[in-house]
């Protein structure tokens, strides 16, 4: 299609070079970074134990520290067992990477986790189905064990489900830091 007789004028420029090379940052930038709007809270386990770390308005540290710790009512769900310790529901959830969709059909008796440790057994953090943490409602810490992860790979661990963001803090051990 050909426009014949297309005559501008110098006060038509709307879109000048340079708005179109502004224009073409602010979208390329845009796309870039879009995904990485959201940043999961990430620490090392060690840095649970520093003296940095103090209670702020929106994680209670020493409150994971003595979940990680001391003993707590807890539910285990690890090697195809399940086994629930404790006197009271439980406020710590120990589980395999593998049995973690194990727990939906026991999500009434979790009601009260604060803590999911989860094992990766050499598996990847990639790979966890996320989906059932999102279904325990006071959970605010997710303590994960592995062998060689990094915290840049848990930064979006947990995105926000259905535009609600929750604070959750992922807490890690692994052989390497970042």
């Amino acid at each position: 299609m050909k426009i014949k007789n297309l005559k501008l004028k110098e006060g038509n420029r709307f879109i000048s070079p340079s708005n179109v090379v502004s224009m073409l940052m602010i979208m390329v930038l845009f796309i870039l970074f879009s995904d990485y709007a959201y940043g999961q809270n990430v620490i090392h386990v060690s840095a649970l134990n520093g003296s940095s770390m103090k209670n702020n308005g929106e994680f209670d540290f020493e409150r994971a520290k003595s979940l990680i710790y001391k003993r707590n009512s807890a539910a285990y769900f690890q090697d195809g067992q399940t086994k629930y310790y404790g006197e009271t529901q439980p406020v710590m959830l120990f589980v395999d990477m593998n049995q973690l969709q194990a727990i939906s059909g026991q999500l009434d008796k979790l009601s009260r986790v604060e803590m999911v440790k989860i094992n990766l057994n050499g598996g990847n953090v990639r790979s966890i189905n996320k989906n059932v943490l999102y279904e325990l409602p006071l959970l605010k810490y997710v303590y994960l064990v592995c062998d060689r992860c990094v915290e840049s790979e848990m930064t979006n661990f947990l995105p926000p489900q259905d535009g609600e963001i929750r604070n959750i803090l992922v807490i890690y051990n692994s052989e390497i830091k970042e």
